[in-house]
């Protein structure tokens, strides 16, 4: 699967688009003014945190599944839980005029902008030890993009894991563990979280699956994405989620 990041236009209108605007209890221009003003706050808070968190990401090598020492670990993750602050702000929705309660987004609502095609930047799922040397990722295999795609009318998300056989030249060494599931929203209690089932799980080519299919069982406790998944964060460039593992996953939206 070919993919790449958003372009720098895209990016720009990320810090612009997608935002909840901050509604004031005065009808007058004062109270048009400090709405905007609010609006353009959150917005600029939100951004500067995505930026200060992709430049953490950008310094973790291989997404951090190998490991990350602990300061930088924390560093990411303190990040992380500061844009997801700023996210519950924004897409808490709209004050009610008549109420100082908020009512917290649903995924059901956030569907439309989970549609499409994700990045894994960072995850908290980590490959080390005995499972690095069984699974041939220290001399024979490299691990490469993790893409999840999201089908809302469908409900069903593809998660592909791309692998690279070294010692197999001109591209014969590529492919990929492909794990199809479908998912349903939680309910009121936690509207923000879905419960996914594995519909099945796949290696491919033949090559990848003889070395590696022995060990399916091994890549489907590190990879399988049964339980449930909730959404901390999202706009249209990045989506923050945690899972009932307790994994932390950063994603950045691609264009196919």
């Amino acid at each position: 699967m070919s993919s790449k990041p958003l372009d720098e236009n895209s990016s720009h209108q990320t810090a612009t688009r997608g935002r909840i605007l901050v509604r004031s209890a005065k009808g007058d221009d004062d109270g048009a003014i400090s709405s905007t003003t609010t609006a353009t706050t959150t917005t600029t808070s939100s951004s500067t945190s995505s930026e200060k968190l992709l430049a953490l990401l950008a310094a973790a090598p291989d997404r951090g599944v190998y490991g990350l020492p602990s300061e930088q670990k924390e560093a990411i993750l303190a990040a992380i839980a500061e844009l997801e602050k700023l996210g519950e702000g924004e897409e808490e929705g709209e004050d009610d005029e008549n109420s100082s309660e908020k009512q917290p987004f649903s995924v059901a609502e956030r569907l439309p902008l989970l549609a499409g095609s994700w990045r894994v930047l960072f995850s908290t799922v980590t490959i080390t030890g005995s499972k690095r040397v069984k699974l041939g990722l220290k001399s024979a295999v490299t691990l490469g993009d993790l893409i999840q795609t999201i089908d809302p009318e469908g409900s069903t998300a593809t998660n592909e894991v791309a692998f690279e056989l070294r010692f197999l030249g001109g591209g014969a060494g590529k492919g990929s563990l492909r794990l199809d599931a479908s998912f349903s929203a939680t309910g009121a209690d936690h509207p923000r979280r879905v419960d996914i089932s594995l519909s099945s799980a796949a290696l491919t080519p033949p090559a990848l699956d003889s070395l590696l299919g022995q060990h399916m069982a091994l890549l489907l406790s590190i990879f399988n994405p049964e339980g449930w998944l909730e959404t901390t964060f999202a706009d249209e460039r990045l989506r923050v989620g945690r899972d009932d593992k307790g994994r932390v996953f950063v994603l950045e939206r691609v264009v196919v």
